[in-house]
């Protein structure tokens, strides 16, 4: 019976450590700011936007063009009419995510339906950039992923987990050589 009951303390132990595990956006503040002809030139005033649970919403991309969801792990933008980004001569033509309490460790496109070709993403610890220059768009979808260093707190509970369970089985192992053996 006290065997079922480590069991069970294990299971639910182990389910907190992995639910506490939460998308790179939920319960942080980031900054969405458009720029054009470069990155040195803000095109629009910047957004200061609260990530909850069910992410937060940016109405207008850039000149009504579509919007943008950003929730968990990704950024899911909804193209709403057809077009064209800025010729060869302007260098960039996109917007950048801050976000300083994250660590981006990538950032990549998942799926694209919308746009002539995958947009130029770079990233740095606390900014994500999207470049949209030369690119043609159409109604359609873009999802771009994110990924972050995860927390030393979240190691050290896996290791507090793992290190249990060692324990557990020890103990265990011991109960069991003590046990009078059959003939």
């Amino acid at each position: 019976m006290k065997t079922m009951k480590q069991i069970i303390t294990i299971i639910v132990l182990s389910a907190l450590a992995f639910s506490a595990h939460a998308g790179v956006f939920d319960g942080t503040t980031i900054t969405y700011q458009y720029y054009y002809p470069s990155t040195s030139s803000p095109y629009l005033n910047p957004s200061t936007l609260s990530v909850g649970t069910g992410g937060a919403y940016i109405a207008d991309i850039v000149n009504g063009v579509g919007s943008m969801n950003v929730s968990g792990n990704d950024l899911t933008l909804n193209f709403i009419s057809n077009g064209a980004f800025s010729s060869a001569s302007h260098a960039f033509n996109g917007f950048e995510i801050t976000d300083n309490q994250a660590n981006f460790s990538t950032f990549s496109t998942i799926h694209n339906t919308a746009l002539s070709a995958s947009p130029a993403l770079s990233f740095d610890t606390h900014h994500l950039w999207v470049n949209f220059a030369n690119l043609t768009f159409n109604p359609g979808t873009l999802q771009l992923s994110v990924a972050t260093i995860p927390e030393p707190s979240y190691f050290a509970m896996l290791l507090a987990g793992l290190g249990l369970i060692g324990v557990i089985s020890y103990r265990h192992k011991d109960k069991l050589s003590d046990m009078p053996k059959a003939a």
